[in-house]
């Protein structure tokens, strides 16, 4: 569905189920059967209520929306130099852009104090940080751009942050979190760490590209209070499709990327999606031999869920599908993907590595060439 389309439907009222259902691939439940429309434009002055009348901040009008259920924002194209804090009060909301709409700001507020893969309190900032306890957010056809805040940034930087939260994402581009003060830089990020509530996510991401990070391009991760030993605190469910994830190629000092990752007790389904150029210099010759750090294509860290790999591609990468049971045990279904040209700089790569505890993985129908 086009967006001359959409304004027509807009027009006529029949938002709730066209345009999400058109664009978004999906249906989210809402709140409330009225939807709520509003109208972003860069330099806007108005009240958002109407194309006519835009406001001029995404800010502005999910504050204008806040709690009224079945929320629509359209944004116009442009650049918009904001971060994006989504609390519980902005759920049942859907952002759409039109063509050529990025969220690019200057600066970040760090809003998380529990970073993910670590119990100790550490600050964490992220252009679009999705918080504990929000549901049905979604993010459609926007480009996010941690770069012009990533340059003077020195906490882990995140582009899209589903944290306790669930909601989709579908044709969002994430690129620039590799600033050079920037410990470790991740694209897309759900998880669960909120150690006082835990809360369930749950996101469904469609025609995602991932580019310039210094960690991960899309992570999937469970949080445990007891890693590594223990269970999720909460449920995390990721459904990844058709989406690409480039890497660096020639590495990050001392950051081993990895394209895709699921882990720690996290639930996933990842098809149809591809991952190239993930790499790792380090700090000393490897070799990608078992028990080496080198980075991945796709990768299933710890994971006894249901964790699904399929019909993917993995290009130029040190080791295109991984799966490392080093903490405990993983068990991931393998089948039809395609692995080419693994190889780290200078030193061979490999194509499929199974590291460890990692009895019960099922691995079938996928080519190493």
């Amino acid at each position: 569905m086009g967006i001359t389309t959409i304004k027509r439907l807009l027009g006529r009222g029949a938002v709730a189920l066209a345009l999400v259902a058109g664009v978004m691939g999906a249906v989210p439940t809402v709140a409330s059967a009225r939807t709520f429309n509003y109208f972003v434009k860069s330099g806007g002055e108005g009240t958002c209520l109407t194309r006519s009348s835009p406001c001029s901040t995404i800010t502005a009008a999910l504050a204008a929306a806040q709690n009224r259920g079945g929320t629509i924002l359209i944004l116009s194209s442009g650049s918009y130099q904001e971060q994006l804090i989504v609390p519980p009060s902005d759920s049942n909301v859907t952002i759409v852009g039109k063509p050529g709409v990025t969220l690019a700001p200057t600066t970040l507020t760090a809003t998380e104090t529990d970073a993910p893969e670590s119990l100790v309190a550490d600050n964490t900032s992220a252009v679009v940080d999705v918080e504990p306890g929000t549901t049905n957010f979604n993010l459609d056809n926007v480009a996010v751009n941690a770069a012009p805040a990533g340059a003077s940034a020195t906490t882990d930087l995140f582009g899209v942050l589903y944290d306790g939260a669930t909601g989709s994402l579908s044709k969002v581009s994430v690129s620039g979190t590799e600033g050079p003060g920037v410990p470790e830089g991740f694209g897309v990020y759900v998880t669960d760490e909120d150690l006082v509530t835990p809360t369930a996510a749950n996101v469904a991401m469609t025609n995602i590209k991932a580019t310039g990070f210094s960690k991960n391009g899309i992570t999937c991760r469970g949080y445990s209070s007891t890693f590594p030993t223990g269970s999720p605190d909460a449920p995390v469910n990721c459904v990844i499709s058709s989406s690409t994830v480039t890497g660096a190629m020639t590495g990050l000092g001392s950051n081993a990327e990895n394209g895709i990752e699921v882990g720690i007790g996290a639930t996933a389904n990842v098809t149809k999606s591809k991952a190239t150029g993930a790499s790792y210099t380090g700090d000393a010759p490897i070799s990608c031999y078992v028990g080496d750090d080198c980075a991945t294509g796709f990768l299933v860290f710890n994971d006894t869920a249901a964790v699904s790999l399929s019909h993917n591609k993995a290009s130029g990468d040190d080791i295109g599908i991984q799966v490392d049971g080093s903490y405990g045990q993983a068990t991931p279904t393998i089948s039809h993907n395609a692995v080419t040209n693994a190889a780290t700089t200078g030193l061979a790569g490999y194509g499929i590595q199974l590291y460890q505890y990692t009895v019960g993985t099922t691995v079938n129908n996928n080519t190493a060439t």
